[in-house]
């Protein structure tokens, strides 16, 4: 029988969760590195830990906006379908390295792929602003991790599927017409997808904001406060990034 959402024992799912950070940063103090690493692919792998992460997505502020592969955790089922797929951990050189999941970028390249086939005969505005719904959201959402060259990926990817649905709209017209019937040159910058109302969002304008190094002796669930300034930090920090990054120098998306 497969657990449902309604049936997880949250109680039961923050003590154990908490129990193995308490060990994590105890072994840490005493210098047992392979402990350490034990614990920590314990809880990198751990069920609960998932589920709180799900948990902690799907009651915040930003609960009813699309943004993971433009999808909305709303069902339990998604919710369980959520922990099992949109976590990719690794490690490089002893550092955890959280990375966007294959099954992750397989499935927005589907959503925006199905997006762009049926809009065939759909204005490019009202595609540009279905489209940045999509991809807004789901760079947002992995604005922290190691995500850059996945941005790039799915930048040309949508490239390459708009240059098909352009080339179908008109097949008679040549390569020269098709471009300069939907791109542009805007802010010094070439290839802009954009009318004089819409402008497409480029996943590597998203700015890689990691968080700080977190305080070994520290524990989330007996030091709420430096949590909480952490996370105060992270989101000044990430404020000040999107404000300076180039495409908010030069105004890009300013139409």
């Amino acid at each position: 029988m497969k657990l449902q959402w309604n049936q997880i024992d949250w109680k039961k799912a923050e003590e154990q969760v908490n129990r193995i950070q308490i060990r994590i940063v105890k072994a840490t103090l005493e210098q047992k590195w392979r402990l350490v690493k034990r614990l920590q692919y314990l809880i990198t792998n751990s069920f609960y830990a998932k589920v709180l992460a799900v948990r902690r997505v799907v009651t915040n502020k930003g609960k009813n906006t699309p943004g993971i592969d433009g999808v909305l955790w709303k069902t339990d089922r998604d919710k369980i379908h959520a922990v099992q797929n949109h976590w990719n951990f690794r490690k490089f050189k002893g550092k955890l390295i959280i990375q966007p999941s294959r099954k992750s970028l397989s499935k927005i390249t589907a959503k925006v792929s199905e997006l762009i086939k049926n809009s065939r005969t759909s204005k490019q505005d009202i595609l540009i602003l279905k489209l940045n719904e999509i991809t807004r959201g789901w760079a947002n959402y992995h604005h922290s991790a190691c995500a850059k060259r996945a941005f790039s990926t799915i930048d040309h990817r949508i490239w390459e599927m708009l240059w098909k649905w352009a080339k179908r709209r008109h097949p008679n017209k040549s390569k020269h017409w098709i471009v300069d019937r939907y791109w542009k040159t805007h802010k010094g910058r070439k290839w802009s997808f954009m009318t004089d109302k819409q402008i497409l969002f480029l996943l590597m304008d998203m700015p890689i904001v990691r968080k700080g190094q977190m305080a070994l002796n520290k524990n989330p669930f007996l030091d709420r406060e430096y949590f909480e300034n952490r996370a105060k930090k992270h989101r000044l920090n990430r404020k000040k990034a999107i404000c300076s990054n180039r495409a908010a120098q030069i105004g890009y998306y300013a139409l």
